[in-house]
């Protein structure tokens, strides 16, 4: 308790000499990454309405069909065509396709280990495959957080408290934290 005391009370400096031969750094990330993704997979947040075409839009670019969602008409009926727009004819999702393609390489492997997830698609929402990719990403995001501010401040504590603060949550719009909506210069509290 006291070596945890001490780290978390002067600032954080380790020799880069020190640092690669003792391979901290490393396993630092990785049981980083490793809390930050339990805590984020055990999230009650499922889905969000902007991501709920992203793994169908990321499979239609696996398919090479360009972002286009027409094989899936099934479950966009069932979803009543939400978030769903048709600027040359064909569906696609109304969102931008960072994320999709974020996660394509992710949908190809499910799809190459399980040869049923593509057409299981058409019939259900994988929301567990969409909550499990959120995580991973979310919790990568969350070490290179990390270390970005520890580098800046030099202070495990100001790292740690930065990274684990509520609103660096995935779920942080949609956990009832009052967010200041900006119109013009003023901004007024939602």
């Amino acid at each position: 308790m006291k070596q945890l005391w001490y780290l978390l009370r002067f600032p954080f400096e380790l020799s880069p000499a020190h640092a690669s031969s003792t391979g901290l750094p490393a396993v630092l990330s990785l049981g980083l990454f490793g809390l930050l993704l339990m805590v984020f997979a055990a999230s009650p947040v499922t889905t969000s309405s902007d991501s709920k075409w992203s793994l169908y839009t990321a499979m239609s670019f696996a398919q090479g069909h360009g972002g286009d969602l027409t094989e899936y008409l099934p479950r966009l009926e069932q979803e009543q065509f939400y978030s769903i727009e048709h600027p040359d004819g064909r569906p696609r999702s109304r969102y931008p396709i960072g994320t999709s393609l974020l996660v394509m390489p992710a949908v190809v492997v499910s799809s190459w280990l399980f040869p049923h997830f593509a057409e299981d698609m058409r019939a259900h929402n994988p929301v567990g495959t969409e909550h499990f990719l959120a995580s991973v990403i979310g919790a990568a995001a969350g070490v290179v957080f990390f270390w970005v501010v520890l580098t800046q401040f030099q202070s495990l504590a100001i790292a740690l408290a930065s990274t684990f603060r509520p609103s660096f949550s995935p779920c942080a719009p949609r956990c009832g934290r009052r967010r200041p909506e900006v119109s013009g210069s003023t901004g007024r509290w939602s």
